[in-house]
């Protein structure tokens, strides 16, 4: 059983080109199910009896399942600096040169001679990075890249970096004495301010749609937890008796 399951996993893949970022089995193009993968599984005798069996681990007689590659950040905006650090004191013979793929594509883009931190600064988008370690006893590389099947994901091996597009600032207005804010679905802004009392409405490019005083019906100070505004843009503001 645990066979069977292995066969299945080794069939799911993360490549973009296949998938388009989500697991998928390989040559169906479909989503791959991810919630029926466990360590843990069901075994039934020939009796009918049942036992659970712990599926070995994958990798476990292979150096690199002890190469581990240690971000420290896996998720920020863009541009996200990362400062990536390697664990290979369990490979065996000794280093001679490591090789860096910053984004996973199967390209060196950086080598060294040890495993000395090194930092990489990602743009937006998602990475699964991978280091190479050559020693006198062989190559070895870490989980990951866009090469990457569920094995490696299920082992724990694989690094994801996700570099999100950082906030775009479309406009700005100075306000005096604001006290509340609230969106619209069409992207205009509702502001309401003290010192003196005012509302106002700016549209999405920051145009001024519209102002009221309120300084005959609220004195300050005005406060946030009165106002509001509904889908219809109906604007409400509590006045204290």
């Amino acid at each position: 059983m645990v066979e069977c399951m292995n066969k299945v996993l080794s069939r799911v893949t993360f490549d973009p080109e296949i998938c388009h970022d989500k697991p998928a089995i390989r040559q169906l193009r479909y989503p791959a199910m991810l919630f029926f993968l466990a360590s843990i599984m069901i075994a039934q005798d020939a009796s009918g009896n049942t036992n659970e069996v712990t599926a070995p681990a994958i990798g476990s007689s292979d150096p690199t399942s002890r190469l581990l590659l240690i971000p420290s950040v896996t998720r920020g905006y863009a541009p996200l600096t990362v400062t990536f650090t390697v664990n290979a004191s369990a490979l065996p013979g000794t280093v001679r040169s490591v090789a860096w793929d910053w984004g996973g594509n199967g390209t060196t883009d950086l080598t060294s001679r040890n495993v000395s931190k090194q930092t990489h600064a990602y743009d937006a988008g998602t990475y699964r990075p991978v280091v190479t370690v050559t020693t006198s006893k062989g190559t070895f590389s870490s989980g990951g890249g866009n090469k990457a099947d569920m094995l490696e994901f299920m082992a724990g091996k694989m690094v994801t970096i996700v570099a999100d597009m950082p906030p775009q600032i479309t406009w700005s207005q100075n306000v005096a004495g604001p006290v509340a804010v609230k969106a619209n679905a069409d992207g205009s802004v509702y502001v309401l301010r003290d010192n003196p009392p005012a509302f106002l409405r700016y549209s999405s490019n920051g145009a001024v749609l519209a102002s009221f005083d309120l300084t005959t019906i609220q004195a300050s100070p005005v406060s946030a937890n009165g106002f509001d505004v509904d889908s219809k843009g109906n604007v409400y503001v509590a006045r204290p008796r």
